[in-house]
């Protein structure tokens, strides 16, 4: 089965200091900022596209060696533009969007949370509870780029959850 998301110019841009929560429903999962403006749409299972308003791409599991990682790829020329990799201990992915940036994403379990970390420092933290939020640190400066790595980053840990033994028969 196919999962399509529609693409839509009405979305709002994520913002450094941004609040944003995920909202699940029957026809899809939708991220919304504070004012429940929405800055992206993703299908409802992990996989398939994901759109915001810096673009749309199609995100999709593929083996690799023994392992598994994550993949963004563009819609039309299906080059990939991104990728998440399981790490070899538990509840961690280390991160890459084209053209040279890598973050590392690590679960801190007693808290319920996610960081995403990059060159500079926290990018966004993703914090599980009646409905997930993310919260992009302060410091954040706002690029195309970002909307691609949070998104990639919501799917790995999705994905992650669908795969409990994955993590430790990682891509490293």
């Amino acid at each position: 089965m196919r999962h399509t998301v529609i693409v839509s110019d009405g979305f709002a841009g994520l913002v450094p200091g941004g609040r944003y929560v995920v909202n699940a429903a029957a026809d899809g999962v939708s991220i919304h900022d504070g004012d429940a403006r929405a800055v992206a749409r993703l299908s409802v299972v992990p996989g398939g596209e994901l759109s915001s308003a810096a673009g749309c791409w199609r995100v999709a599991v593929e083996r690799q060696g023994r392992g598994w990682v994550v993949v963004a790829r563009e819609l039309v020329s299906q080059e990939p533009v991104g990728c998440a990799y399981p790490r070899g201990w538990l509840n961690s992915f280390d991160l890459w969007a084209a053209p040279e940036w890598e973050y590392r994403l690590r679960e801190k379990p007693f808290l319920g949370s996610w960081i995403l970390r990059g060159e500079f420092g926290e990018v966004a933290r993703f914090k599980r509870g009646r409905a997930w939020t993310i919260a992009l640190a302060e410091s954040v400066i706002p690029d195309p780029r970002l909307a691609l790595v949070i998104l990639l980053a919501y799917e790995a840990i999705r994905y992650g959850e669908l795969i409990p033994t994955a993590t430790s028969a990682g891509g490293g």
